[in-house]
C-alpha cells in the first residue's frame, strides 16, 4: 500500500459578515448567509407522504385551516416552519451544503515475479447533492418525454417518491424542498492497472538483448470501473455546487497495451 489518507478536509469557509440580510439565488435552492458554509441549501423541510386525503385534510394550523389545501393521497407534507398556516420560501431553512466532509484517496499495488498490480480508490464523504433532474424526470406534469425508471416506485408503490399526476397541484416538484436533497457520499474504483512483463523472450534473441535487460510488457488498465454510492442520479461528482441537472456519467475506459524496452 502506497498511500492512504484525506486529500481535502471539509471545506471550512463560513461567511462571518454580509452587507444585505443574506442572498439568495432565484430559481437556485441555495442561501449564503452568516455562520452558514457557502452556498448552503435553503430548503422547504418534508415529512414523508400523506397516506390517505384524510390525513391530508387533517393537517392544519392553529385555526382548523388547512395548510396544504390541494393535498391529497401520495402528495408531499410540508413542514410549515414558522406557523403561518401556508407553505411558502418563509419555511425554508439551512440544510446543510453540497461541499464534503472528507475527499480521499487510496492507492495500492504488489509486484510478484513478472506481474504487477496497481489499484487507485477515490471518493468523498459527507456531500449532498440537489437532485434538480426529477423535477423534469418524475415529475408528470411537466414535459412530455420518457421518464426515469424510478417512477415506478412512485406511491403507492413506495413512500419517497410522490404520486404521478399530469397536475401537480401541491407543487410537489415545484417546491424547493428536500424531497430533491440526497447523499452524495461515493467510493469510486478510480483505476486498476494488470501487467506482465517477458523479460525472457527478447533476452533470449541476442546477448546484446539480454545485456540491455530488454523485456516486453503488456498491460490492462481500467478507468472508472465501479462506483459504490447511494446516489440515485448517474454521477455523484456533480459540480455546479450540487445542482444536478442531468450530469453525464463518468465513462468507463479499458485501454490494452503493448511496452517494449530494449
Amino acid at each position: 500500500m502506497t498511500d492512504i489518507g484525506p486529500v481535502n478536509p471539509e471545506t471550512g469557509n463560513k461567511p462571518v459578515w454580509f452587507e444585505d440580510d443574506n442572498y439568495r439565488e432565484v430559481m437556485k435552492p441555495y442561501r449564503t448567509s452568516e455562520g452558514d458554509p457557502l452556498y448552503s441549501y435553503w430548503l422547504v423541510k418534508t415529512d414523508g407522504l400523506f397516506q390517505t386525503d384524510a390525513e391530508a385534510a387533517a393537517y392544519v394550523d392553529k385555526n382548523s385551516n388547512r395548510i396544504q389545501p390541494n393535498a391529497k393521497a401520495g402528495d408531499l407534507k410540508f413542514i410549515d416552519q414558522n406557523g403561518d398556516g401556508k407553505i411558502d420560501d418563509n419555511d425554508r431553512i439551512s440544510m446543510g451544503a453540497y461541499y464534503p466532509k472528507l475527499t480521499y484517496a487510496l492507492s495500492a499495488g504488489f509486484t510478484w515475479k513478472n506481474l504487477s498490480f496497481n489499484l487507485m480508490l477515490q471518493g468523498v464523504s459527507g456531500s449532498k447533492i440537489f437532485q434538480a433532474w426529477n423535477y423534469s424526470m418524475l415529475n408528470e406534469s411537466y414535459g412530455n418525454w420518457n421518464r426515469l425508471d424510478n417512477i415506478l416506485e412512485a406511491w403507492p408503490n413506495g413512500n419517497r417518491i410522490p404520486r404521478v399526476s399530469n397536475v401537480d397541484a401541491n407543487n410537489n416538484f415545484g417546491t424547493h424542498s428536500d424531497f430533491y436533497l440526497e447523499d452524495g457520499s461515493y467510493l469510486r474504483i478510480k483505476n486498476i492497472n494488470l501487467a506482465y512483463t517477458f523479460d525472457d523472450v527478447l533476452q533470449s534473441l541476442s546477448s546484446n538483448l539480454r545485456e540491455r535487460k530488454s523485456a516486453l510488457s503488456l498491460y490492462l488498465s481500467v478507468d472508472n470501473l465501479y462506483t459504490f454510492t447511494k446516489y440515485t442520479g448517474m454521477n455523484p461528482e456533480v459540480g455546479s455546487k450540487g445542482l444536478d441537472q442531468g450530469k453525464y456519467p463518468v465513462p468507463t475506459v479499458v485501454s490494452v497495451g503493448v511496452k517494449l524496452t530494449y
